[in-house]
């Protein structure tokens, strides 16, 4: 089963460490690195793209708007939000697929809709339902912050740059090429009210 400790032991062997470690609250220099770096490696992936794992929807919660001169309302962020991917009308009678426009600035998010909901890229921090694909660009993303770090050799910052480079592509390919049929079939009933 995939693990915090099992994704640093894989970015630890791609730079030719040997010896693994057994959690990340050993004393040791490879665990404090991976421990220091893995949060944030993460949530650098999960930000840069929209893994499917990682997509929540939520209605959002609307609170006092202190920008009334640009936006009708303002709504509280997720705690877990990474990236906003798009805000849509909670019910959607035309189907229309174009976003809501809307600005996000001091933990809040603006718009002139309401209710509204929020598809965003959340922090999400369980290995076990992480794709093979994702887990090794995530391992080869660690392995080049922790070859900086560990190694200071130039030749394994290179390698880990072009495998991590390569490695995310494929994972983003492979999530994309599984999104789910997003074809409308407009009813009868639908079209004859139009």
């Amino acid at each position: 089963m995939t693990s915090k400790v099992y994704i640093c032991n894989l970015a630890l062997s791609h730079i030719g460490h040997k010896s693994p470690i057994a959690s990340l609250t050993e004393k040791s220099t490879e665990a404090k690195t991976c421990s220091l770096h893995y949060n944030q490696v993460l949530g650098i992936l999960l930000q840069s793209f929209p893994y499917q794992f990682s997509e929540r929807k939520i209605s959002l919660a609307e609170v006092d708007n202190d920008w009334p001169e640009r936006y009708a309302f303002a709504y509280s962020k997720p705690s877990d939000l990474l990236a906003i991917r798009r805000i849509l009308p909670i019910i959607d009678i035309a189907n229309t697929p174009t976003p809501i426009s809307y600005s996000f600035r001091s933990n809040k998010i603006y718009c002139d809709h309401s209710p509204a909901r929020l598809s965003y890229s959340a922090f999400v921090d369980d290995p076990t339902i992480y794709p093979p694909l994702f887990v090794e660009a995530f391992s080869w993303a660690l392995a080049l912050r922790l070859s900086y770090v560990i190694t200071k050799e130039v030749r394994l910052q290179n390698m880990a740059k072009v495998e991590a480079e390569a490695k995310t592509k494929a994972a983003q390919a492979s999530d994309a090429n599984n999104e789910p049929n997003t074809y409308t079939v407009e009813s009868e009933f639908h079209a004859a009210r139009l």
